[in-house]
């Protein structure tokens, strides 16, 4: 169902006051998960387009960035 927790992607930074914002940018198809920004939980956000028959794996891409300056962004694959 939506809202249902799916994972979390954790990131780093050096300067640990810097906050960093997490995006979906690649895989999302039919918009079927959302990541929260701040905390990089990604939960179901529409279930009706996830089907293991159709597609039993999605690859999401997720980037991570650094907020204040210099800005820094990292991507990576979630399977």
């Amino acid at each position: 169902p939506a809202g249902t927790f799916v994972g979390k992607v954790d990131a780093v930074d050096p300067d640990s006051a810097d906050p960093l914002e997490f995006a979906i940018t690649g895989g999302n198809i039919g918009n079927a998960f959302k990541i929260d920004p701040m905390t990089g939980e990604i939960t179901v956000n529409n279930q009706s387009v996830l089907s293991l028959r159709s597609t039993p794996n999605i690859t999401l891409e997720v980037s991570v960035r650094d907020t204040r300056a210099p800005r820094f962004t990292r991507s990576t694959r979630v399977d």
